[in-house]
């Protein structure tokens, strides 16, 4: 670092990136370390979501020296994955860490950790070239940053967007929710021969639906036909199986059966009550020049490069770069300026950051408020991609039945034996319905949580619990219904590390409980 501070050109460092591949895990170990060329040089974090970090630049005098970046913002796999995708020549290396703990002293152990970088920064340059060659950009600091210039390259550069104002952003970003996670079956229930289906590229092919263009106009009535967003009164009758209308509420995003308020789309308002839906319109947005299809030449783009590497690692990035935009749009102006001191109280008008689970201060690290405002943040856009997204799923639960529907998650579907899939839109085009798999049975057991069983093997689905801790044994476990605890080891954050200078943890969790599902009941 003292070289890197002091001696390197400043001219070039300046323009220069460092990269780690999981900078979060990395940079505990060094940010210490600049405690004592503080406060000459002082560290400014980036989040990209709060509490996750993809940048730590240096600065002197308030001006930048270098930048320090994760490379998992750009492509969120192992290190092992990248390289073999974008540097086959340089594979990463293998040692049991289970084993063995690293020691600076050992030769095998320095050339391992030497062979990392060579792999990185030959996977980081092959990568960026491959961005480049197919859309035209070098790659931005996260994904979707990516994404986001990479679609721009796509679209006339006379073509004009309008930005909301903060009420009318406010307002349509109430519309704005997640994919549907629904359940449909008998707690426990064993249900033989289940078939999946998963919508091809869910996101994109919403996409291809167009978006609301131009500048809307207050409305105290449904205008049918338009484009639109709306505050309103809901109706659900009580035995509706899978309701199509969000709710957001303290506790979360459900869809409800019943009498609530909540915000939705047009689109959204006209398919629930040709479903039968009870619908009181009190007030919304319309836009009159209708809708822009301003993405279809990025998505066509998208398509023709997944088939051209269709099977291969780099369609991986392809899927990446068409499944990343959409959410650019959605960000949220609250944010928050960070920065690290290691002398004072922290900077003026900068307040103590707190560990969100445990409410303990952690030490060095301050930061304020900031309202963000980028020519991107544009929720109806989000909101409108989401909510044709919700739609094409449910149209494929009702042409199979939606009592044949045990479980669906966002863009799938999974069905009981003997379902009519006749009239499903089946095929490899975007938008249509694909088979990804089969089961000899299925379980269901709540949302993000279900075991299937393929020849006598009994996998599944358990959110919150990692992959390598679910073994055969704890899947038996769970499929049998057992609410057991999973100790694993986590290593620490970037900010947890910064609080107690402890790099890992021992944790236990345990299974989602049905009993505690609030929107199942």
């Amino acid at each position: 670092l003292k070289y890197v501070l002091y001696q390197f050109d400043r001219k070039k460092l300046k323009n220069l990136i460092w990269y780690s591949h999981n900078g979060e895990y990395d940079w505990r170990y060094m940010v210490r370390i600049f405690k004592e060329f503080s406060p000459e040089f002082e560290i400014v974090p980036s989040e990209r979501a709060q509490g996750t970090l993809y940048q730590l630049e240096i600065r002197q005098d308030g001006k930048r020296v270098t930048r320090f970046r994760d490379s998992m913002a750009i492509y969120p796999r192992k290190l092992k994955e990248f390289a073999a995708a974008f540097s086959p020549d340089i594979p990463k290396g293998e040692i049991d860490w289970e084993k063995e703990r690293f020691d600076p002293h050992n030769p095998v152990h320095l050339e391992y950790a030497r062979n990392d970088v060579r792999c990185l920064v030959a996977a980081v340059q092959n990568y960026d070239a491959f961005i480049y060659e197919y859309f035209g950009v070098h790659v931005s600091a996260t994904s979707s940053g990516t994404a986001y210039q990479g679609w721009r390259r796509t679209i006339s550069k006379d073509y004009a967007h309008w930005r909301l104002t903060s009420c009318q952003e406010e307002y349509m970003r109430e519309t704005y929710v997640g994919g549907m996670v629904q359940l449909n079956a008998e707690y426990l229930k064993s249900y033989p021969n289940v078939t999946s289906y998963d919508i091809n590229s869910s996101y994109p092919a919403s996409m291809r639906k167009g978006v609301p263009i131009g500048k809307p106009h207050r409305t105290l009535r449904f205008e049918p036909g338009s484009v639109g967003y709306y505050q309103i009164n809901v109706r659900c009758r009580d035995d509706f199986i899978l309701p199509v209308i969000a709710h957001n509420s303290p506790k979360g995003l459900s869809f409800p059966t019943g009498q609530f308020s909540t915000f939705a789309t047009s689109i959204e308002i006209e398919y629930a009550l040709s479903l039968g839906y009870d619908i009181e319109i009190l007030d919304g947005y319309v836009f009159g020049d209708g809708l822009g299809f301003i993405f279809d030449a990025y998505v066509d783009k998208c398509e023709a490069l997944r088939a051209r590497f269709k099977g291969q690692p780099t369609e991986f990035v392809i899927k990446q770069m068409q499944n990343s935009l959409y959410g650019r749009f959605g960000m949220k102006p609250e944010g928050r300026e960070i920065k690290v001191d290691f002398e004072g109280d922290g900077p003026e008008d900068f307040q103590t950051v707190f560990d969100t689970t445990t409410g303990e201060t952690i030490p060095y690290l301050y930061y304020r408020d900031v309202e963000r405002s980028t020519e991107y943040m544009l929720p109806h856009w989000a909101s409108w991609i989401t909510a044709q997204s919700r739609i094409l799923l449910d149209k494929g639960a009702r042409a199979v039945g939606v009592e044949n529907v045990l479980y669906r998650d966002t863009d799938s579907l999974y069905v009981k034996e003997g379902t009519p899939v006749e009239n499903l839109d089946v095929g490899q085009i975007y938008g249509q319905f694909k088979i990804e798999g089969h089961f000899d049975e299925m379980r269901v057991h709540a949302p993000k949580f279900y075991s299937t069983v393929k020849d006598g093997v009994i996998s599944g689905k358990c959110k919150g619990i990692p992959k390598r801790e679910l073994t055969p044994e704890i899947w038996e476990k769970f499929h049998a219904g057992e609410l057991i605890s999973v100790g694993y080891h986590q290593s620490n954050s970037f900010l947890t590390a910064m609080k107690n200078g402890v790099f890992g943890t021992e944790r236990t969790r345990h299974q989602t409980q049905v009993q505690n599902i609030y929107s199942h009941e």
